[in-house]
């Protein structure tokens, strides 16, 4: 009983409504959404196929190597589920303790940095044309090889949007909380879920390590860039020295 009441204080306290240290310029992001999303839209339709038919594992390094014979459908479509669910439900979650004045804004915040963050995934992944893992095999098939889904393993749109959602969520929503345990949670089960569905679309054989490490760095930088550029206030950065201390303040929005 004692557990069931301690666990009932702890949850509550997400319930709490907070301000939001947030906000948005429609004359600014709703362009940028737009854009952005027309183009996450578009932009499938003129990938073109796998430029080299003949593909040697060896050419990889021994890293990436070690990839070449994963092949799971059903895994990818796991990761399809997962990541679904990631964005879902933190758009769920971030409505827990705020007005929906401050929740729109802090939702169009984490859908910004979404399409932000494809439209760069997007753009790497037509112009490096990589091919997929499961195209080293043997015995792949000239549909295989032709398929235009086949030349975008770099870097993983899995792997970055969902850091990028899970970066941009945990950077709004914790800043509500002042509790040590509140933050690593906020910040744990999210990225926790997100490299799940990294090594999820490895073990899948759609992507090599290296594409789920650049996703992870290019999601995790817009997800905390995107909302820096939307807060209200921002803290200065102070760079230490021994004789004396440079405070220096970053301004600026979208």
């Amino acid at each position: 009983m004692r557990f069931i009441t301690i666990l009932i204080i702890c949850l509550s306290s997400f319930f709490i409504k907070a301000e939001s240290n947030y906000f948005i310029d429609l004359k600014t992001d709703l362009p940028i959404i737009t854009t952005t999303l027309v183009f996450s839209y578009f932009s499938p339709k003129v990938v073109t196929t796998v430029s080299e038919p003949n593909l040697n594992k060896e050419d990889l390094n021994f890293i990436d190597r070690s990839v070449v014979g994963n092949y799971d459908l059903d895994i990818a479509t796991y990761s399809d589920y997962l990541i679904f669910s990631l964005i879902g439900g933190v758009f769920i979650l971030n409505k827990l303790n705020t007005t929906w004045e401050n929740y729109l804004i802090e939702s169009t915040i984490i859908l910004e940095s979404f399409l932000i963050n494809n439209f760069f995934t997007t753009v790497a992944k037509y112009s490096i044309r990589r091919p997929r893992p499961y195209l080293y095999q043997d015995g792949v098939t000239k549909e295989e090889l032709t398929d235009p889904e086949g030349s975008v393993s770099f870097y993983s749109g899995h792997s970055s949007n969902s850091f990028a959602v899970a970066t941009t969520f945990a950077t709004i929503f914790s800043k509500k909380f002042e509790k040590i345990w509140q933050k690593s949670l906020i910040w744990g089960v999210p990225l926790s879920i997100a490299t799940l569905i990294a090594l999820m679309r490895v073990e899948a054989g759609k992507h090599f390590y290296t594409d789920i490490l650049a996703g992870m760095l290019v999601g995790v930088s817009v997800g905390y860039l995107v909302p820096y550029l939307h807060e209200t206030k921002k803290d200065p950065i102070i760079i230490g020295g021994d004789s004396k201390t440079i405070h220096i303040s970053f301004g600026g929005s979208f």
